[in-house]
């Protein structure tokens, strides 16, 4: 998988600088905003690793050794219902992980239907799942996750993620040369 990544920087002297970065992939390109005081790895080989193109972190930290992560995921999908994809992410993250609680957890975009959960291993890890799909409907889907570990995500954590969430943007898709 090729990922190659453009950064835009916006500032202005009176303002903080806000990051956002344009990720390609096979057969897609997302934008996304990087909240402050996060970084982003984004080069495909790390987030590869976890099965993700793109894994946003607290600016500081080493993202395998971050409290909170945030990673994307473009996904292949047949339709637009992403209530059934997170419905089958439920049955697969059960069967992985018995004694998992799935709760609600509130989430919106202004411009593209989702689906969101909260998945809590008690005493183990807390992930925030928000399937996005984007419109007109490019047969692919978004996935953004927040994962903490051993703890709920603090007020700023959920803030974050909120923001990058928000943020995406689908820019069209690609095809491979």
């Amino acid at each position: 998988m090729k990922i190659f990544l453009i950064f835009l920087v916006l500032s202005n002297s009176n303002y903080a600088v806000a990051e956002s970065v344009i990720v390609y992939g096979d057969g897609f390109s997302i934008g996304v905003k990087i909240p402050n005081g996060w970084d982003c790895s984004c080069d495909g080989k790390e987030a590869a690793k976890i099965g993700a193109n793109a894994i946003l972190f607290e600016k500081g930290k080493e993202w395998r050794k971050a409290d909170s992560i945030i990673f994307l995921r473009v996904n292949s999908a047949k339709d637009d219902i992403v209530e059934k994809d997170l419905k089958a992410d439920i049955q697969n993250y059960k069967k992985e992980h018995p004694g998992v609680q799935v709760k609600s957890f509130k989430m919106t975009h202004p411009n593209y239907k989702i689906a969101s959960a909260l998945f809590v291993i008690p005493k183990k890890s807390y992930e925030y799942v928000t399937y996005v799909v984007p419109n007109p409907f490019p047969k692919m889907n978004i996935s953004s996750a927040m994962n903490v570990q051993k703890r709920q995500a603090s007020p700023v954590e959920i803030t974050a993620y909120r923001e990058v969430t928000n943020s995406l943007s689908w820019l069209g898709t690609t095809t491979k040369k």
